[in-house]
């Protein structure tokens, strides 16, 4: 990393808050913009200065809106973004798993995502305490004191070679599924 990639990334995440601040009810953004800061917080600033500030609010918010009801176990899903359906675009096609974390996580993706052949080009991993009210509808992130016995989830947004085939995505979220069920069975064994 270098200071100038640091300040552009430092620059981008302000721009995001602003976006989510100008476009999001003030109640919605209340909770969207702790969850983004705490999204972007532990990517490399490189990969972040990089990237239009447009397709990273998208992403966060997309992200974000899928996170929003989650029930026990894992949600995952398999997309290429388009700005008329999800308001931001990618060069490439976009992972998105939002579950209890779990150990060996992001490893046995990266495995899985390998054995099909695909390059890896970002990852987003941040690991939150995530407030939920009984139905599983988001109510937080929490961090520091306040995150105190509230369970943590992992956010995992992975972007790989794109995949236009609905098979191939199809088979790109079979074998992830399949790879979750196996760590969920390792973790609780």
């Amino acid at each position: 990393m270098n200071t100038r990639s640091e300040e552009i990334a430092s620059n981008q995440i302000e721009e995001v808050a602003e976006l989510i601040r100008a476009k999001l009810p003030p109640d919605q953004a209340a909770i969207v913009e702790p969850f983004a800061r705490q999204y972007f917080a532990q990517v490399d600033s490189d990969d972040l200065a990089e990237r239009e500030v447009a397709d990273l609010y998208g992403a966060v918010l997309n992200h974000w809106q899928f996170a929003r009801k989650r029930d026990n176990g894992s949600k995952l899903r398999v997309y290429n973004p388009r700005i008329d359906e999800h308001g931001w675009e990618s060069t490439h096609t976009v992972i998105e798993l939002v579950g209890d974390d779990m150990p060996f996580l992001v490893d046995s993706i990266g495995m899985e995502l390998n054995r099909q052949g695909l390059t890896v080009h970002l990852i987003i991993h941040p690991v939150m305490a995530v407030a939920r009210d009984e139905g599983g509808l988001f109510q937080q992130a929490l961090c520091g004191d306040a995150a105190q016995g509230v369970p943590y989830e992992s956010l995992i947004h992975v972007e790989v070679d794109r995949r236009t085939e609905p098979a191939d995505m199809a088979a790109i979220k079979s074998g992830l599924e399949s790879i979750l069920a196996d760590v969920r069975v390792s973790v609780e064994d």
